[in-house]
């Protein structure tokens, strides 16, 4: 069916026989004839390694995985960035919060000296902290609809957009700079550790690492 074959270099796997690389002719690709022999073997028996056929060279993950990075750093690299800042502030908001409370609850110990005001402070730090990091995990979802366009659709379109696909995808983007915050925040709670508990907070982050690595 139009199909030629040329013989391909042996694999470095000895477990794996040689095989023949199908080029299919334009008649097999239009229909897809090409493909029979694979669904034949994969009916009558499960297909194995050397039942597929090799991609080529410039199709090697190395390769195709490299230029995509490059191109979607080149495309989105600088509208990307200031996702990462904002989720950067989030989870410092995030960490001093507790250490906020912790302040706020040497107020109420009997032998405290700390001033009412400066129990308000830490109280409403702790407030605007908390509202700032619900406002920046938070206020994409509506930065990025469009007036016109949320003028131009139901509401109910809007409310399926925000809920669930555009949810997909927020979120990927925002986990994805925690590979380079994470690095950050975990040196600043291991500082932070120290200065309240010493080497025993040290102790117990490394052994809370052991056991989730």
């Amino acid at each position: 069916m139009g199909v030629k074959t040329e013989n391909m270099k042996e694999t470095k796997n000895p477990k794996v026989p040689p095989q023949k690389k199908d080029v299919p002719g334009v008649f097999s690709r239009s229909i897809f004839w090409w493909m029979f022999p694979l669904f034949y073997n994969g009916y009558r028996r499960d297909l194995e390694e050397y039942d597929l056929v090799p991609a080529k060279h410039q199709y090697d993950s190395k390769i195709v995985g490299d230029t995509l990075e490059r191109a979607l750093i080149k495309s989105f690299g600088w509208s990307f960035l200031p996702g990462g800042l904002l989720q950067l502030i989030y989870v410092s908001l995030r960490t001093a919060t507790p250490l906020l409370f912790g302040q706020l609850l040497q107020f109420w110990s009997a032998e405290s000296t700390m001033p009412r005001e400066t129990a308000m402070y830490y109280a409403i730090s702790m407030i605007l902290a908390n509202w700032l990091a619900a406002y920046m995990n938070h206020h994409g979802n509506l930065y990025c609809q469009h007036n016109a366009a949320l003028g131009e659709t139901t509401a109910g379109k809007v409310v399926n957009l925000l809920s669930n696909d555009l949810q997909r995808f927020d979120m990927a983007f925002v986990f994805l700079h925690f590979v380079w915050i994470i690095p950050l925040q975990l040196t600043a709670v291991c500082y932070l550790g120290y200065l309240q508990a010493g080497y025993a907070a040290l102790i117990g982050l490394a052994a809370l690492i052991d056991i989730t690595a």
